[in-house]
């Protein structure tokens, strides 16, 4: 038992080196991320401290009781995978499971020791060595399953890191259904325990290296969400607006559909700000960032162009659903409240395109910019409408 023992323990301090390595690793990019980054949920380091933990306890075996050895370490594991799947939920910002997975937990644990211990007072040892170990690696099944069903944040557009971490869950959910069948053929104990060894290494390995890579993921998808998006409004920027808007009108004049652009100019907006402070226009921004997302269909486009000025993209729009859509956001503007009988309104240029239109970019937003000029000269709180262009094409038909 000895010569068994002695190479057991030296897998195990390898892994609780490993463990506390890895949880030193998540807790010190945690405390170094930059501000602007995504939080790290501390669950991720807990988790892999409390598995070394576990692994410490199993350690101790051949120095303290080995039924207390075995509830220790096996309490602890389960506690990690609950610690784990919480760090999952609040990734992905479900902070409500967090009350119901602390409470799942807390039963799950009180039932294992409550059964260990009844089984170990009315079975053999051995039986109860196999009840414990079948019970713990059940449960670990079982999270791992739910655990799956909280990787993915967006599922029409899932990250290469939550692939990688899916793919580590299935291969855990292997390797605890291989463990449970190793035990039921009462095989040899130094197969069985170099086995577990190596299952250990690998979990910890594993664990780590998906964690990382879909915080690197994370990390990507929020540096390419600020290159595209106003940080204020959350509507996408000037650079991105003009790459979507090439795209989108090469696709029109290659299949002569029609296509609208507004421009959308906040009126009086310096006055709010110097008279209410930027707070109060932060605020406006905001909400009437959040109108024009309301009334956008998901093939447009909404961007904020700078300061007070607002530009959208109609794809397939002509110039009478142009008008319409202006005429909606001029009536829901004017319900936005700046102070008690001050109402916010706007101006608004209107621009359509149809057929193929040469330089049809600078076209439509030269067009767009002089029609929300002739609605501020004509008195703002309304919107103008540039004549319609048509391409070469129509002019010939004509």
């Amino acid at each position: 038992m000895t010569e068994i023992m002695l190479p057991v323990v030296a897998y195990l301090i390898t892994v609780i080196l490993l463990n506390s390595a890895a949880a030193a690793f998540f807790y010190a990019l945690k405390r170094n991320a930059h501000p602007g980054y995504s939080e790290f949920p501390s669950q991720f380091y807990w988790y892999f401290l409390i598995v070394a933990a576990s692994y410490v306890a199993a350690a101790l075996l051949p120095v303290v009781s080995q039924p207390l050895s075995t509830l220790v370490g096996n309490s602890l594991v389960i506690m990690a995978y609950y610690v784990l799947l919480a760090g999952l939920a609040l990734r992905l910002g479900r902070t409500r499971q967090l009350s119901r997975i602390s409470i799942c937990a807390l039963s799950n644990i009180i039932l294992y020791l409550s059964f260990e211990i009844l089984t170990r007072w009315v079975v053999t040892w051995n039986t109860g060595g196999l009840f414990s170990r079948t019970f713990t690696l059940l449960n670990l099944m079982v999270l791992v399953v739910v655990s799956y069903r909280y990787v993915i944040r967006n599922p029409d557009n899932p990250l290469i890191g939550e692939r990688v971490m899916r793919v580590s869950l299935i291969i855990h959910l292997m390797l605890a259904s291989m463990t449970i069948a190793l035990a039921l053929l009462y095989v040899d104990i130094f197969i069985y325990m170099t086995f577990i060894m190596g299952i250990l290494l690998l979990n910890t390995l594993l664990m780590s290296g998906s964690l990382l890579m879909m915080q690197l993921s994370d990390q990507i998808e929020i540096n390419y969400s600020l290159s595209i998006e106003d940080p204020l409004t959350g509507l996408h920027n000037r650079r991105y607006f003009y790459q979507r808007l090439s795209e989108e009108v090469d696709r029109h004049r290659r299949h002569k559909r029609p296509m609208s652009l507004i421009i959308a100019d906040l009126d009086f907006f310096k006055s709010i700000n110097d008279t209410y402070g930027h707070q109060k226009g932060d605020e406006i921004l905001c909400h009437f960032a959040q109108l024009l997302t309301d009334e956008k269909r998901s093939s447009d486009i909404v961007a904020r162009f700078g300061g007070e000025e607002f530009i959208i993209f109609l794809p397939e729009t002509a110039e009478g659903d142009a008008c319409d859509w202006a005429e909606r956001i001029l009536s829901r503007t004017r319900q936005i409240t700046v102070n008690e009988g001050n109402r916010l309104t706007v101006s608004l240029g209107v621009a359509t395109a149809s057929g193929v239109i040469p330089d049809a970019v600078e076209s439509l937003m030269k067009r767009a910019d002089d029609a929300l000029f002739q609605a501020k000269q004509l008195g703002r709180d309304q919107f103008a409408v540039a004549p319609v262009q048509i391409g070469p094409s129509e002019e010939a038909s004509q």
